[in-house]
């Protein structure tokens, strides 16, 4: 049997110093270090680094608040470092300035070109589209945030899942608690790249055919 008791604090501390560098309560000084403190902020840092990392309210507007994990300071926080990384990140709305995608021909095996021709019939059988998400798609957020998330997400444009899955079943997968379909859009640029080679090799030699003809017909005015 567990027991369970409540206990009641007014202005509690909690300082375990130095070493351990703990922190709970109203004495955090300018240019401490702790790894915790909890004052109205959780805070984390580990000397010795550059920055902290607490977890806050950022308020969106007016009426509505995100729980936000941020650094002390801009640019000075890793999320993973090269190797040690992350399988999965869950997110709705990503902002970044520099994406980049892992594509060293060094840690690759089983290289094969992809054919333009393939390419070209593959992006025919894709079409783009203009869409809203349903409400359903956020059901567990909360009644402040719904609002703010939905109308992010209307008008948008992009691609149907279930037909990029018929031609490249390799760029969709399939989440196994929601079931829901997702594309690796950057995969597509790869097959965008060959379908455009394809067609201007196709464009090249209707081009030829034009000047053939058309001499063809000056050859016979002559």
């Amino acid at each position: 049997m567990v027991a369970l008791a409540t206990i009641q604090m007014v202005s509690a501390q909690l300082k375990v110093l130095p070493g351990n560098n703990v922190s709970i309560g109203y004495s955090w000084l300018s240019g401490q270090t702790e790894k915790l403190s909890v004052l109205g902020r959780t805070y984390f840092i580990e000397p010795p680094a550059l920055s902290g990392l607490s977890i806050g309210n950022y308020p969106w507007n007016s009426s509505v608040n995100f729980t936000a994990l941020v650094p002390q300071w801009n640019n000075s926080t890793l999320l993973g470092t090269p190797t040690e990384i992350f399988f999965k990140v869950y997110a709705t709305d990503v902002h970044y300035m520099n994406l980049q995608h892992l594509s060293d021909r060094n840690v690759k095996t089983n290289i094969q070109p992809i054919k333009g021709s393939f390419a070209l019939d593959a992006i025919k059988k894709i079409n783009g589209y203009t869409y809203d998400y349903k409400p359903e798609v956020f059901k567990n957020a909360n009644k402040e945030t719904e609002s703010v998330v939905l109308a992010s997400y209307k008008n948008q444009i992009g691609v149907m899942a279930q037909e990029v899955q018929a031609v490249f079943p390799q760029l969709v997968k399939q989440d196994e608690k929601t079931q829901q379909l997702s594309v690796n859009y950057v995969s597509l640029i790869p097959v965008l790249i060959e379908s455009i080679k394809e067609q201007q090799k196709q464009i090249e030699a209707l081009q030829i055919l034009v000047q053939q003809l058309q001499q063809k017909i000056a050859d016979e005015n002559k």
